[in-house]
């Protein structure tokens, strides 16, 4: 095991399949002030030895095996891999996102949270431990996810107005009337024309990327501390995506978020400032936290491709 608990040795085992690589998991820290963090390079996020087993008929499918990285203020993460080799479940996991029949099997997710003090432990608090709807507390106000698909990230039966202002009322305490200015605001910061109108359409009067842009606004609508993004492209051709890319790294600077980009033709140039970790099955994976060794990664996934 390396310094992130994750094995390593992955090339000698196991060759990149770069026709069956979906990329991409990132996690992106934003930092606080300089009053609320006194070191930077303090950890806000440990994931220890994290497994997420789904318990079928044939047997238990292990799709997350004994993952372990940590996170600091101002630190992203890209993980990257196969389809089917835990990524997507690996950030479900995080915020209590993984529904019968798969169940937290074991492992430990601690996140620096003022949440639930009198279970903390030296200011961490396990989120592995949390049941239910106490996972409401942490999921939307501190760590938010962008899914892969807008198509169902939204309900059809409800306006964009509807499904945003209920995340706002409920984490920031405000009346609908200051949760649908925020809602706008929001709106009008990814880039929707005439936000105020747009705001009480319904996602079936969207398209593919106007949606993604509705979750991306309610993703960081709370200000998070950590931004889960699930391959958020995925789902949209190949003009859209590149519209959303740069929506992120606008976003990125405004808000300060470290940002990172991977697609199987940018790889180049997007994730050298990024650990990068590849996994190609749930309990084998290999981690780069140098630019040097992340541009190496990156080149060898490339070439990977078939000529």
């Amino acid at each position: 095991m390396n310094s992130f608990g994750l094995r390593t040795g992955v090339h000698e085992k196991k060759k990149p399949c770069y026709n069956c690589l979906t990329l991409y998991v990132v996690i992106i820290t934003k930092p606080n002030s300089a009053d609320e963090v006194s070191d930077l390079n303090e950890p806000i996020l440990k994931v220890e030895e994290l497994r997420t087993y789904f318990d079928l008929t044939e047997g238990t499918v292990k799709a997350v095996d004994d993952v372990s990285f940590s996170l600091s203020e101002n630190e992203v993460i890209g993980i990257v891999g196969e389809t089917g080799s835990g990524k997507s479940v690996t950030a479900k996991s995080l915020v209590g996102l993984i529904a019968k029949p798969g169940r937290l099997a074991g492992g430990r997710v601690f996140f620096k949270t003022p949440e639930f003090p009198e279970r903390q432990k030296d200011g961490f608090l396990d989120l592995a431990q949390l049941q239910g709807d106490e996972y409401t507390k942490i999921r939307g106000k501190h760590i938010s996810i962008i899914f892969q698909d807008p198509m169902t990230s939204l309900d059809p039966l409800y306006t964009v107005a509807d499904q945003m202002t209920e995340t706002i009322m409920f984490h920031q305490k405000v009346n609908e009337k200051e949760a649908l200015d925020i809602a706008v605001e929001m709106l009008d910061k990814v880039g929707f024309s005439n936000p105020r109108e747009r705001v009480h359409q319904y996602p079936f009067e969207l398209s593919g990327g106007q949606r993604q842009r509705v979750v991306i606004a309610i993703a960081i609508s709370c200000n998070p501390e950590i931004l889960i993004a699930d391959e958020p492209t995925t789902a949209l051709d190949v003009t859209v995506q590149a519209q959303i890319l740069e929506l992120m790294k606008d976003l990125q600077a405004e808000y300060r978020f470290d940002y990172a980009q991977a697609r199987p033709n940018r790889f180049a140039g997007q994730l050298e400032a990024a650990p990068l970790v590849v996994v190609l099955d749930p309990d084998v994976a290999e981690i780069f936290t140098t630019p040097e060794s992340v541009n190496t990664a990156l080149r060898a996934l490339i070439s990977a491709m078939p000529q």
